[in-house]
């Protein structure tokens, strides 16, 4: 139509004519881009927000499992010591509730918690490619924060791990363990069914291996208390954005 147009008034050298017609062309064009660019950056928006909300539901379970494993590595470096002192002084535990109390830190010593996992929503954002959806750059900073954070944890937690094996021997070989079939968690797996008081305290490697315990159970605590840090400053600027809940 139109250009049938173009083609009339340029026969009839009607140049005003072919000016606004050219003129009504470039307009609606642009109009056109304006409007596909609007709608596009609409559906950014709105992709946005679900990854918002998403980043948001991973991070407050992050924190929570963080929170757990703080507490329960400050408890085994409480029993482990516990444990050491007793050794050290050579006291066995007499009463049934000391004998309970000794055999629970003794489970405590030789358990761990695995670091928090990386975001599965920040893994699939990479994956995608879609990073610069987000428009904060405060976030992605955040987000890759924690993200390496992450990852120095876990490789952390496999060299600890073989160095806690390594003294493991003295302590195996005090204790005798027994499965827990009906826990609900690794953490509650298995219960120290007996262990001898004297073995550990004629065992010269007994209380090295104890030292060993403390320093593997501390520094995993440092490692995802660095989690727990990242994790809240990713909540904080998920928050400062104010992401749908």
């Amino acid at each position: 139509m139109i250009l049938r147009r173009v083609i009339k008034h340029v026969r009839n050298q009607e140049w005003t004519a072919i000016a606004l017609d050219f003129l009504i062309v470039v307009v609606g064009v642009f109009v056109g881009l304006q409007v596909s660019n609007w709608n596009e950056t609409r559906l950014d928006r709105e992709r946005e927000q679900i990854l918002l909300s998403r980043l948001n539901t991973d991070f407050e379970a992050i924190k929570v499992r963080l929170n757990n494993s703080i507490h329960g590595y400050q408890r085994f470096i409480d029993s482990t010591e516990y444990v050491y002192q007793a050794v050290e002084t050579q006291t066995p535990p007499e009463s049934k509730e000391e004998h309970k109390q000794f055999a629970n830190a003794l489970r405590a010593i030789t358990n761990s918690y695995v670091p928090a996992w990386p975001s599965s929503t920040f893994l699939e954002i990479q994956a995608s490619g879609n990073i610069d959806l987000l428009q904060s750059t405060n976030l992605k900073t955040a987000l890759i924060e924690y993200d390496q954070t992450t990852r120095i944890a876990h490789n952390a937690f496999g060299i600890l791990a073989n160095r806690a094996l390594k003294y493991s021997p003295p302590l195996f070989g005090s204790i005798r363990f027994k499965a827990n079939i009906e826990a609900l968690d690794g953490v509650n797996s298995f219960v120290v069914r007996d262990f001898d008081f004297q073995k550990m305290t004629d065992n010269p490697n007994f209380l090295p291996a104890l030292s060993v315990y403390i320093s593997v159970h501390a520094n995993n605590l440092t490692l995802q208390n660095k989690q727990y840090i990242m994790a809240s400053n990713v909540l904080s600027q998920l928050e400062k954005l104010e992401s749908p809940k």
